[in-house]
């Protein structure tokens, strides 16, 4: 970004054209580089603290990895790690107005992607190739990541309908070309649960969501954290079989004390499968140095 030049009277101090009154014209580029300039210091200060929060979680999950990868008896065989978010949510019962708000986004957005011939859009046909690229499902070592985590990226589904959108009816209608209108409404409907996870998305159960991949919409079946994709790409750089995901609370560094219940540790091996580690808890922090467990 240019500098801010030096205040002189009368004129702009990012552009330095004349302007009649005011310290600031009002070119877009100039209002923009004013805003940017004073959000800096608070991106900065948040910044900041996320880097602080990542090495502590780092730090005080260090002890519970050990052991972790200790019960792995993974031998010689490379063991990859990964650090991602935790929620904690209850599973409630689908309440009856959030379950008719979303039936009737359902039912609209399904008639809006029933207009037109899905066949005939060229854009739609290549962004639904892409998609079938995505449905596939992934190694368990690499699918620890969510399970342990439990659904972090979820919960931006509630108030979103589970991001159902006329782009994911016209890739159901490409997946199958002879549905109806209607069969598309009852998949859908069918796939709804009694129960839910509370503030998540309503297709959001215990065991993650309840919809297969190919009924997801595109954003779901895409989408990946800074922690799985860490993982993926070191389970694609050591072909490991072997992984550890720590969950941790995006506010564990309000709860410092050891054994605080801010932790979830699961571990993946080709004999054992997939093992949680309750009894494997974070560390404590150090008022004196939060990055020193």
């Amino acid at each position: 970004m240019p500098p801010i030049h030096p205040p002189i009277y009368g004129r702009c101090p990012l552009c330095y054209q004349p302007i009649a009154t005011g310290a600031l014209c009002e070119k877009p580029n100039c209002v923009s580089r004013r805003r940017a300039a004073d959000t800096a210091p608070l991106v900065k200060t948040i910044e900041t603290y996320k880097a602080q929060r990542a090495a502590t979680a780092k730090n005080r999950t260090k002890k519970a990895r050990k052991s972790a990868k200790a019960r792995l008896n993974a031998g010689d065989s490379p063991v990859v790690v990964a650090i991602v978010p935790r929620v904690t949510l209850q599973l409630t019962e689908l309440s009856a107005q959030r379950r008719a708000a979303f039936l009737d986004h359902l039912g609209k957005t399904i008639s809006e992607a029933f207009e037109t011939d899905p066949q005939k859009n060229a854009e739609a046909v290549t962004e639904f190739a892409e998609w079938k690229g995505h449905v596939s499902d992934s190694p368990l070592s690499l699918n620890a990541s969510c399970i342990a985590c439990e659904g972090s990226c979820c919960t931006h589904g509630a108030t979103r309908h589970g991001f159902i959108t006329t782009q994911s009816i016209t890739f159901q209608r490409l997946l199958a070309p002879d549905l109806t209108a209607q069969e598309v409404y009852d998949i859908y409907v069918g796939y709804m649960p009694e129960q839910s996870m509370q503030d998540s998305c309503v297709y959001h159960g215990p065991q993650g969501c309840v919809m297969p991949r190919e009924r997801r919409a595109k954003i779901c079946n895409e989408w990946q954290c800074v922690g799985r994709l860490a993982l993926a790409e070191a389970i694609e750089k050591t072909g490991a079989q072997h992984s550890i995901v720590i969950a941790i609370r995006d506010d564990h560094m309000e709860f410092p004390k050891a054994g605080a219940d801010v932790m979830r540790i699961v571990s993946v091996s080709p004999d054992a499968g997939l093992v949680a580690h309750p009894d494997l808890k974070a560390g404590g922090i150090s008022k004196e140095n939060p990055l020193k467990p």
